[in-house]
């Protein structure tokens, strides 16, 4: 057992901190049922009748009206895009859009300023059915690339492993705060589809994430040092600094014969007597612990952000030092962490041109992406029918 088992540098971790040093030179440059009218009073047979005739016209009337609007808009490869998924995406979209607006409120004085100059501008305003025809538009484009790149990327020799899917599943249930379990119910009952379809759709995505990993690495080998070195310059990368936290953890792991939800109990137990100053946490690591840092009374020293496990840093960067978190699962078991110290200090420029690689890399990835959609749409057979509404 390595002495931190679950402190892996992956590609979300350069990510994370590509996104650290780009701040760092920032810096430094449903309605409501319509009233009945009162009617006069049926006896309650003659009453419970209609009403059951009522209802069931309701039904088939809203049994038809889901038949109607669930038709075939577009056809990609004989595979069908349907007005379901259309809308679906057009909502996703739009929610995505919301979520974008509202983390522009945390900008610096000086953008926020500019913005509400530019607000009080007066702009025209879109008709709200040519703004919805433009979202589903958008998202039938979507989901016609998606569906031909689909397509294509399981002619490639890429697979998705067990461990990978239940590893993506764990993470897209975490953020929900539900278990894998109640997350594959959730999305089947949204999407009305049967397991074998989510699991399918599931592993397309995958591959697709594994697609477009392969050719951000493909990019990233043909950034020079040279290339990397005149970005930073460009951006002023001598200027970044980094954020590194020091903390120390308890792992309780998945295979140990324990349910979760008992090793999340077990933990915060411990977590409540070093609370209340009956046990100390290194010692309770010695003891209890189940990774290799427990020898040293789970100390994994000092290490950058954007080093463990998304779910590991969410929580260290919610605490403060000398906090102690809840209990929290990752797919290596679950932890209890303390926050001992954190510190930011200049960014070592072997790092700096590590992460000027990856940002270069990324963008040159994008484009070669982009073309490679164009590409997989030209050699699709797109059939269009009748208009998403």
């Amino acid at each position: 057992m390595t002495a931190t088992i679950f402190f892996t540098r992956s590609k979300t971790g350069a990510s994370a901190l590509a996104a650290a040093l780009l701040l760092s030179l920032n810096a430094s440059m449903v309605h409501a049922a319509p009233r009945r009218t009162p009617a006069k009073k049926a006896p309650a047979a003659t009453a419970a009748k209609a009403t059951a005739t009522a209802a069931q016209t309701q039904q088939a009337a809203q049994a038809q009206q889901n038949q109607v609007a669930d038709y075939v808009v577009a056809v990609v490869n004989s595979v069908p895009v349907t007005n379901h998924e259309v809308n679906k995406r057009a909502r996703e979209i739009a929610q995505q859009a919301a979520a974008n607006q509202n983390s522009g409120q945390n900008e610096q004085p000086q953008a926020k300023n500019q913005s509400k100059q530019a607000k009080q501008q007066p702009k025209p305003q879109a008709e709200p059915q040519a703004v919805n025809e433009a979202l589903l538009k958008q998202a039938l484009d979507e989901l016609i690339v998606q569906k031909a790149a689909i397509q294509s990327v399981r002619n490639t020799t890429l697979t998705v492993s067990e461990d990978e899917f239940n590893d993506a599943e764990r993470k897209l249930a975490s953020q929900r705060n539900v278990s894998p379990k109640d997350f594959r119910a959730r999305v089947m009952a949204e999407r009305r589809i049967s397991e074998a379809e989510y699991r399918k759709d599931l592993t397309d995505q995958l591959l697709l994430r594994k697609m477009r990993e392969a050719r951000v690495d493909m990019a990233r080998e043909k950034i020079t040092d040279i290339e990397a070195m005149q970005w930073l310059r460009e951006h002023k990368g001598s200027d970044a600094r980094i954020t590194e936290n020091h903390a120390r953890h308890i792992l309780l792991l998945n295979d140990k014969g324990i349910s979760e939800q008992q090793a999340a109990a077990k933990l915060a137990d411990i977590r409540k007597q070093i609370v209340a100053g009956k046990l100390d946490f290194a010692m309770a690591a010695r003891t209890t612990s189940q990774d290799g840092s427990a020898e040293h009374g789970g100390d994994l020293g000092w290490a950058p952000e954007g080093a463990f496990v998304p779910e590991f840093e969410e929580h260290l960067a919610s605490m403060q030092p000398g906090q102690i978190s809840q209990p929290f699962a990752s797919r290596f078991g679950v932890h209890l962490v303390q926050l001992l110290e954190r510190r930011s200090k200049p960014m070592p420029q072997a790092q700096q041109v590590q992460i000027a690689r990856s940002i270069l890399a990324e963008e040159k990835a994008a484009e070669t992406l982009a073309q490679w959609e164009n590409e997989v749409r030209a050699q699709a057979y797109i059939e269009m029918r009748e208009a998403a509404r």
